[in-house]
């Protein structure tokens, strides 16, 4: 199995998007291509199985936020959310509703709404969420469209963002750690001829 170097090296230490009050939500542009992973336990660390002895599986997405902790050194808001249960029903049912699926670039927004019945006396109840999705293209089209009804010149810092690693690919330079170009290029591919255009990206 072939692993990222950069990947390995830069992958620890993100953290995790905390839901710790009804109402929080955590939104941000997806800066990797979202895998699935075994669950592990919580208490030994150990991977998770069903009772039959299949793999709790559970979505990894890394988000580019704008939240910040003080508590985390350096900290620039990207953080992961470990999309399962009812997260996953909610996280599904929005790239279905944006008819598309997730990517590099895309929007995604999960709030924390409220706790179901616990299933035990003692337990607490799963939470329940809601979400919604915004494909790349779109999201990029948003940004560009609020930043053009806003004071200043320039595009959006998003934008900005992905017209430097679109040049990073162009260029052969090696782009952000964590970011697989042809991954990345796929992404590109995606964006409508007249955002390309408009962010100055290589047909």
């Amino acid at each position: 199995m072939s692993i990222d170097p950069n990947k390995w090296l830069l992958g620890s230490g993100v953290p995790s998007a905390k839901f710790d009050t009804i109402g929080k939500t955590v939104a941000g542009r997806i800066t990797e291509q979202p895998e699935v992973r075994q669950q592990t336990d919580f208490d030994t660390g150990g991977p998770k199985t069903w009772d039959n002895g299949d793999p709790m599986m559970q979505l990894v997405v890394t988000l580019a936020t704008d939240e910040r902790d003080p508590d985390i050194e350096d900290d620039d808001g990207t953080r992961r959310l470990y999309v399962k249960g009812n997260m996953q029903q909610a996280v599904a049912a929005a790239v279905r509703g944006a008819r598309s699926k997730l990517e590099i670039g895309g929007r995604l927004s999960v709030t924390y709404t409220g706790d179901d019945e616990p299933k035990k006396r003692g337990m607490s109840g799963a939470k329940r969420y809601t979400a919604s999705y915004t494909p790349a293209a779109d999201a990029f089209l948003e940004e560009e469209n609020q930043q053009e009804q806003s004071p200043g010149n320039g595009h959006s810092p998003a934008a900005t963002e992905l017209q430097k690693a679109a040049q990073s690919v162009a260029t052969s330079d090696q782009p952000a750690a964590g970011v697989d170009p042809a991954l990345l290029q796929a992404a590109l591919s995606n964006l409508p001829p007249e955002v390309r255009k408009t962010l100055g990206i290589p047909a």
